[in-house]
Formats: C-alpha cells, structure tokens, sequence
C-alpha cells in the first residue's frame, strides 16, 4: 500500500492529524481517543445484546419454588454450542456489516468516526470489512472455542489489545488491522453528518477544531474511566461520570483540546450505568413496599 501524505504545511515530523489520499482527496484522522471511545460504546452495546440472548437461554425452570440445580441451565432456546455460535455470530455480524455498508458501527456514529477506503475514501465494502475484524478478531475467536478451554485464550487477548495498540505509534493512525485491510478512520464534523461528505471536512461555527498535538482534556478521560467503572458501582460512579462528561464539553468542543470521543463513551456509559442503579432501585422500593 503506498505511503501517505500529509497535506502543507506539515509540522515537522509531527501529526497534523490529516492524510491526503492517493487520489488527492485529504481526510482529516480521528484521534486514538475518538477510537477508543467509540470501541468502549461498541463493547458497552454487544455486552447488552449478549445479555438479553444468555437470560433468553436460561433454562428458568430450575429456579421454581424449589431449587432444581446450583447454577442456571443454558439449554433454552440454543442448546450446546450453539450458544457460543449465537453470541459469536451477533459479534461478527455487529463488526463487519455495518463497517461494509456504511463505515460505522453505532460507536464510531456516536463519537462522529468513519472507516473508508484508503485509496479513495469511499466505504470499505464488504472484503476489507471482513479482512479488517479478521485481524484482531479471528485469533481471539479461536483462542475462545469451547475445546481449548482457558489455557490459551489470554494469548487471543493479548493480540487483540495489541492490534488496536499499533494505531497510537502510526503517524496517520492505521493499526495493524487497518493496513492489512487498507482503511482508515476518519473523523466526520457535526455539520457534514448528514450528508455523508468527507473531504475538506471544515470546522463547525464557533467550535474549535483541537490540533492531533494538542493535550487530552482530564475531565474527559476522568468521565470515561467513571462511566466506565460504573457498571462495577451499580451506576454510582456512572452519576460521576455524567457530570464531568458534561463540563469537559467546553474543553474538547471549545477549548482546543482531545478527547470528544472519550468524553461522549463516558456520557454513554454514565447514563446507562446510571440507568442500572435507578432500575435496582426501584425494584427494591416496590419490593419493600410489595412485602409490606
């Protein structure tokens, strides 16, 4: 694959945060912080999913008046391995289709990222899709199956986290998945959302545009780590995280600084987490009141 270029002028050897296309289109890159804000979105929503299809295969007839068995029964609706193919099936299908179709998967819309072709800036299509999950994706698949049991499965893990690694040492952000596949992931501006346009992306009205060597804002990293966090607080820490998610809006969108993308993850997690605790408490209200 041809190497990039960044438009004039450039800062030395340093990111500016743009890349020109082989065809003379020039993109502007989403940050590391944008991606990983967006993979946080993406793992908080297939947690979700996998949730709802492991209650509907509980077998909830152990857990009648009297207790049949110790543990829940996953032999509802897939029975066996089939289980494990479900919930491995929704995660690929989750990755590629979206990314083939239309560039972003619900993470990457929220955080404002897209993926395209690095050579003309259009969607990858269904080829670099698949190619662009197999990488970081096929290993921990495999290291996951049933019949090798636990032994090997960190080694599927440790590729996986290293693979969306090698995207913070590339000067135009293109991990190891990104190369093989020949993409990139850009960053859409608010304004041009809707019309899917992505060249000569211009800056909106009245919002500073943060240099890629600009710092990441503290409060947007500390929203993401409590929203986050909140889902092993029952949503406490989530409340925390909403509220510093919302003052570091004046850092990341008007304060020249990074890190939207984690601010927004942890704005997403804040209020689902949140959302938890809520829920648990009224159950335990109308339980109180039901045994009164």
């Amino acid at each position: 694959m041809s190497e990039y270029r960044e438009p004039p002028p450039s800062d030395g050897g340093r990111r500016t945060g743009w890349a020109e296309l082989p065809d003379g289109g020039i993109v502007r890159l989403a940050s590391a912080g944008a991606r990983f804000g967006a993979r946080v979105l993406d793992a908080v929503l297939l947690f979700a999913v996998d949730m709802v299809i492991i209650l509907v295969n509980v077998d909830w007839s152990a857990f009648g008046d009297e207790l049949q068995e110790e543990s829940p029964d996953f032999t509802g609706v897939f029975p066996g391995a089939g289980f494990f193919l479900v919930l491995s099936a929704v995660s690929i299908a989750y990755e590629i289709i979206p990314v083939a179709l239309w560039g972003r998967t619900l993470g990457k819309r929220v955080v404002g990222t897209k993926v395209v072709n690095a050579q003309s800036g259009e969607v990858p299509g269904w080829g670099k899709a698949i190619v662009r999950w197999a990488i970081p994706g096929l290993p921990l698949a495999i290291a996951g199956l049933p019949v090798f049991g636990l032994g090997i499965i960190w080694i599927g893990w440790l590729w996986w986290v290293l693979c969306y690694l090698s995207l913070t040492w590339d000067r135009v952000y293109q991990g190891w998945h990104d190369r093989a596949a020949g993409t990139l992931v850009i960053k859409v501006a608010q304004a041009q959302r809707s019309t899917g346009q992505i060249e000569g992306v211009q800056p909106e009205m009245n919002r500073v545009q943060p240099d890629m060597n600009a710092p990441y804002s503290g409060l947007a990293i500390a929203a993401m780590v409590c929203g986050i966090c909140g889902f092993i607080t029952w949503g406490i820490a989530g409340v925390v995280g909403i509220v510093l998610a919302v003052r570091a809006k004046r850092d990341t969108q008007f304060g020249g600084k990074r890190g939207e993308g984690m601010r927004v993850a942890g704005l997403v997690c804040g209020i689902v987490s949140a959302s938890i605790l809520a829920g648990c408490t009224a159950l335990v209200v109308v339980g109180a009141a039901a045994g009164s």
